[in-house]
């Protein structure tokens, strides 16, 4: 009971602290903030639109330069022709980067566009170069090449993309039977790769997935990639015999992928847009947020004990009825309990704040985890998966308290616990120390955070697990607070 009554006197004595709560303002505007200004990259990653038509900043000087300059205009033409008339993230322009089949249609004659337009213009600067028109020159056929243009053309204007999908069949069977008439020995190149490609369209028609850049269309991609992936590494597998640690990685990687992508596939959610109310919520123990609550945590253990010593008030608490050991033990767990509480109010910041500026629309999308052991996809409450990513995450924000109290204790100053708990949050060993495999692993910093393990996953390192980093921290914590305890305990604290 005794025990309980200090830890009830710490925490009236922490709250009673009106920098703590100037501390939680601060924190919620960070979070505000930071979710106001994050913007997501996720569906620009495959639309390099912008990139591909930037122009060459100077002119050609010779016949070989001058063909690489009109062949880059004329890609640059095709594109952004098709992106001012359809838009930059239509599926006519997805069709255009993705299809080389569709592009081959189109391109020609827009070549043959940009060539005339381009020696119409620049006749008097190739004259000067010596530029030969007849080398640059590629010998298209401009009325079979306007032909096909109307043709992919006439679809494009249609806006019917599974037309295009047909189309795209179509001109990969006429690939499959050219083939098959060019080698009469049998060996038939990239037969198998074609017909695959066949199956890939005909399951998009099936499954009713337009082409474009969007969350489905992406998750169809990484889908097919995935399986692509898979298949090399047992193909891979099979040769060599033998599977690496390396190997294992992309097995599981691969295998989320496959297992995520799918999913999305099947039920329509978009579950693994990172811009959602969604995502950022259950991901508050990760990036800005985790270390708001570091910080926070940090320095409430570092003055817990420490402003006891700076203001003179330790000899006063000594000569009370507790003794030394559960005064130590009682500050330290008010820091321990101040991690749950800190933690929640970070949480509800986050979803306060991400309401208020995005709304509640996507709060409805199912919480998704990859299940390692057994390689399926399962669907979680928010609330029971934020519970085990704050377990996973514990072990971080316990050391980095037992080193501001340890420190705080050890030092009796606050700025001094402040600063070498800083410098652990942010790694200062890296700068130091090099991350060789033999001697990094056994940091405490490698170890603490066990998210890494979580649903089966294997570490990325062949030498780390579980049971290995459960041990390492362990020994670690004991080394941080057991000098500290022994200098309070025993310590002339009294004459301080």
């Amino acid at each position: 009971m005794k025990l309980f009554k200090l830890i009830k006197n710490e925490l009236i004595k922490i709250f009673s602290i009106k920098i703590i709560y100037v501390i939680f303002i601060i924190v919620f505007i960070v979070i505000l903030v930071s979710n106001m200004f994050e913007e997501n990259k996720e569906l620009e990653a495959g639309n390099n639109y912008n990139e591909i038509i930037q122009f060459y900043s100077s002119g050609p000087t010779n016949n070989e330069e001058a063909r690489e300059y009109i062949e880059e205009l004329a890609s640059c033409n095709t594109l952004k022709n098709i992106g001012e008339k359809y838009g930059e993230k239509s599926w006519q322009v997805y069709v255009m980067l993705h299809e080389p089949l569709i592009n081959d249609k189109v391109y020609p004659y827009v070549y043959i566009q940009t060539f005339e337009e381009y020696i119409e213009k620049e006749r008097e600067y190739l004259d000067y170069y010596n530029i030969s028109i007849d080398d640059i020159k590629y010998e298209y056929n401009k009325e079979d090449a306007k032909k096909e243009f109307d043709e992919i053309n006439g679809i494009f204007e249609s806006n019917d993309w599974r037309k295009m999908a047909k189309k795209i069949i179509e001109l990969k069977q006429v690939g499959i039977n050219s083939s098959k008439k060019s080698f009469k020995d049998g060996n038939i190149i990239n037969e198998n790769d074609i017909k695959e490609q066949i199956e890939k369209i005909e399951t998009r028609l099936e499954k009713n997935i337009p082409f474009g850049f969007d969350y489905l269309n992406m998750a169809f991609e990484n889908e097919d990639r995935a399986k692509y992936q898979l298949k090399k590494l047992k193909e891979k597998e099979k040769k060599y015999n033998e599977v690496t640690y390396y190997d294992k990685l992309q097995y599981q990687s691969s295998k989320e992928k496959l297992a995520r992508s799918k999913y999305v596939v099947d039920t329509r959610y978009d579950t693994e847009n990172k811009n959602t109310v969604r995502y950022r919520i259950a991901n508050v123990f990760e990036g800005t947020t985790q270390i708001c609550i570091s910080i926070v945590i940090i320095i409430i253990s570092s003055i817990i004990m420490s402003n006891e010593f700076q203001k003179n008030t330790i000899k006063k608490l000594l000569i009370t009825q507790y003794s030394r050991t559960k005064i130590f033990l009682a500050k330290l767990i008010t820091c321990v309990i101040m991690i749950i509480f800190v933690s929640l109010f970070v949480t509800l910041s986050t979803i306060v704040s991400n309401i208020i500026l995005f709304g509640t629309n996507t709060l409805e999308i199912p919480m998704t985890i990859y299940n390692f052991n057994n390689d399926v996809v399962i669907e979680m409450s928010m609330f029971k998966y934020l519970i085990i990513q704050f377990i996973a995450k514990l072990p971080i924000f316990i050391a980095l308290i037992l080193i501001a109290y340890a420190s705080g204790t050890f030092f009796e100053s606050s700025i001094m616990a402040l600063l070498i708990s800083l410098l652990t949050i942010f790694r200062a060993l890296n700068i130091i120390i090099p991350q060789t495999t033999g001697v990094w692993k056994m940091f405490l910093t490698q170890n603490w955070d066990f998210s890494k393990y979580l649903f089966g996953r294997i570490s990325e390192d062949p030498n780390m697990t579980f049971k290995y980093s459960v041990i390492v921290c362990f020994i670690y914590f004991i080394i941080i607070i057991f000098p500290a305890f022994l200098k309070f305990r025993n310590g002339d604290v009294r004459n301080k």
